[in-house]
């Protein structure tokens, strides 16, 4: 039980956790058993999500699942199915967590599009029950397939992520403004402008290469606070130290292009305050027939141009929304639980998750529920290694990794090797 927590909930890596019970018992002079090595613990952990995602689940028509795709390098492509029941969700009187959800489906595929979603989606009800609604990022495949699942059980209700759903809408507004590419073009070249100098710290962030339009609030932010520090250089409100160390003249010359920008990084800023208010209120509340309500009540007037579009095309999805969800239920409204998931299980997989998924994804399904000593008893009693083995050779077949060592063989020459550094300093 306390190797599992310090992996699965304080974040310890599986050297870390065998080491930290070692010291533990040495500190405390209780040694009762032997500290199991990392690989005990690796396959511990396995053996625990396997079995979560093997057991038999509740048959009911009133899951809620939330679904999403995780690929990496290669063709392999994970679909991941986290499913809680209505009536679960709606006696929450806090966030979801993961420890909330059952994982109903973790499904490694070289292929993926509407069709083969559908019929995944329909394996899974055939084990627990025809939803009662499923929430996803919206994105092509999920989409298509749970159209496709609708066709045979048009009672399911289909849900979007709200917060995808608003930073949908936030690209768009923002690509509708012309000042906007050229912001983030200057952006990236004052970022590397004063990368090497004495005002590295105040460095814009990095755009992020992923989900761009669901990480711009950084980069907003960052224009703000760095116009307030000019504002206040101008008015020799720095106290000495700072006077010293960022001269008026050099954040002048570095920052001043950002005055043109004034104006818009305001009502960017307003924009995205808009939209993680409906973001929260919706992740509190889930959707429901009062919802759009709910979320304009949360939301102080008067509102600029921008924002107020934001609001008017997010009360318009919330009121499509809210029609297909029964009087007095709550539905899910944010899909963040999975996704936070899938982070967890990258964190788990460590360098691995670089190249190619290994068994190590097991670990998502062990991170889930609430792992009980009967539960865990349970698990090691029907679950082996050879049972983690045959999963993998079916599911995953040979590793990136694998194949690579295959085709390029062993590195021979030393000198293409780190060269050895010392277990302990030379002084």
């Amino acid at each position: 039980m306390l190797v599992l927590r310090l992996v699965l909930e304080a974040a310890n890596s599986l050297r870390s956790a065998s080491k930290s019970i070692a010291i533990t018992q040495c500190a405390y002079e209780q040694k009762q058993f032997e500290a199991p090595s990392h690989a005990t613990v690796q396959n511990l952990v396995l053996r625990i999500g396997l079995y979560e995602l093997q057991r038999p689940k509740e048959v009911a028509d009133d899951w809620i699942w939330v679904v999403d795709h995780t690929i990496q390098i290669g063709t392999v492509k994970i679909l991941l199915v986290l499913g809680i029941r209505a009536q679960t969700f709606g006696q929450l009187q806090r966030p979801l967590e993961c420890r909330d959800m059952c994982v109903l489906e973790l499904l490694p595929v070289k292929q993926s599009n509407g069709e083969i979603v559908k019929e995944q989606l329909q394996r899974v009800a055939e084990r627990t029950g025809v939803p009662h609604a499923i929430v996803s990022d919206d994105g092509s495949d999920l989409r298509k397939g749970i159209e496709l699942l609708r066709k045979d059980h048009a009672k399911v209700v289909p849900l979007q992520d709200i917060v995808h759903k608003v930073s949908r809408l936030n690209k768009a507004i923002l690509e509708e403004d012309p000042q906007w590419p050229s912001y983030r073009t200057q952006c990236t070249q004052t970022a590397n402008a004063i990368r090497q100098s004495e005002l590295a710290h105040l460095r814009p962030p990095t755009p992020k290469t992923k989900a761009r339009h669901m990480n711009l609030d950084p980069e907003i932010r960052w224009g703000l606070g760095v116009l307030d520090l000019l504002r206040r250089a101008r008015a020799g409100e720095l106290d000495a130290k700072q006077t010293a160390e960022l001269p008026l003249e050099l954040l002048e010359q570095k920052f001043g292009w950002l005055e043109q920008y004034s104006r818009s990084l305001a009502a960017w800023g307003s924009l995205m305050e808009v939209g993680q208010t409906i973001c929260r209120v919706v992740r509190r509340e889930g959707y429901h027939r009062k919802i759009s309500a709910g979320v304009s009540a949360a939301i102080a007037r008067p509102l600029d141009e921008p924002s107020t579009r934001l609001l008017d095309r997010s009360l318009a999805f919330l009121g499509k929304t809210e029609i297909d969800i029964p009087e007095g239920k709550k539905l899910l409204g944010s899909s963040e639980v999975i996704e936070s998931l899938i982070g967890k299980g990258k964190r788990l997989e460590g360098h691995q998750s670089k190249s190619g998924f290994t068994s190590q994804i097991l670990a998502m399904a062990a991170s889930v529920g609430h792992p009980t000593g009967e539960m865990i008893q349970a698990a090691l009693e029907c679950c082996r290694i050879k049972h983690v083995k045959a999963w993998c050779a079916t599911y995953l077949g040979t590793s990136v990794q694998s194949r690579r060592r295959r085709d390029l063989g062993p590195v021979k020459d030393k000198k293409l090797r780190k060269a050895d550094i010392a277990a302990t300093p030379n002084f």
